[in-house]
């Protein structure tokens, strides 16, 4: 029997209380991969989540990642594949969906506003949000600085993994061995790849098709236990995305 886990690194007055390691399975990311990627830190610099560049202000990621984090208390690096390099920005704002629920991790996703604008470059991208309901079987691109091994060391480089969707149906038999696993609902896209998959501390990271965020890690059977990882699935919040940014940049 296993146990559910969000997949976030959990850090307590600045020091984590669990090793920030890698994907497992993946390989170091290659410069252009982690162009959409936003490692979210403590002021101290320990990396705890992963999200994905939107704006030049706005960033997405779980919103399980936004508990107990209040505005001005954390920080946003883009621009580097070094769990501890890049360019910080402080986050002014946070604006977690109004449903979402921390026990069943339904409407996991929140928006970050930063402070000072992000600054685009070949290596600094925003991410076009998916508008497409993206079917089994197809292969996208998980980054992020998550657990190697359940537990493990530190990732100082950002990991890259090749992953494939699959239907909610067998993410939900898969699940279905697991009583501790949360619902999966439509909001929802699971991906998979044998023996390899997203761990602590890759929480909100993106999974990317070409250039276009299909998805955000939200939790997984720890770790890489061929369940399938589940991700809050883009396309089904894009209006609320759209919205929500629009409202708040008037």
């Amino acid at each position: 029997m296993f146990k559910v886990a969000l997949l976030l690194a959990v850090v307590v007055a600045g020091v984590s209380a669990r090793n920030l390691q890698r994907i497992v399975g993946g390989q170091d990311a290659k410069a252009d991969e982690g162009r959409y990627q936003v490692s979210l830190r403590t002021l101290m610099n320990q990396h705890f989540c992963g999200g994905a560049i939107l704006t030049g202000t706005w960033i997405v990621t779980a919103g399980h990642c936004t508990l107990g984090k209040k505005p001005k208390e954390f920080q946003a690096a883009v621009g580097s594949l070094s769990v501890n390099g890049g360019l910080s920005h402080r986050v002014g704002y946070v604006f977690r969906h109004p449903n979402f629920d921390a026990h069943t991790l339904t409407d996991d996703i929140a928006l970050l506003k930063t402070d000072t604008s992000i600054i685009f470059n070949d290596f600094v991208q925003p991410a076009l949000l998916s508008e497409r309901f993206i079917p089994e079987g197809i292969e996208a691109l998980l980054t992020g600085w998550g657990q190697q091994v359940y537990p493990g060391s530190v990732s100082r480089t950002l990991q890259a993994l090749p992953m494939v969707t699959m239907s909610n149906e067998e993410c939900i038999e898969r699940h279905s061995e697991d009583i501790y696993s949360p619902p999966i609902r439509q909001g929802n896209i699971c991906a998979i790849r044998e023996n390899a998959g997203a761990c602590m501390g890759d929480s909100g990271s993106p999974l990317i098709l070409g250039n276009e965020l299909v998805g955000i890690v939200s939790w997984g059977v720890p770790c890489a236990k061929n369940f399938g990882d589940v991700f809050t699935r883009i396309s089904s919040y894009r209006s609320w995305i759209i919205e929500s940014i629009n409202g708040r940049d008037e």
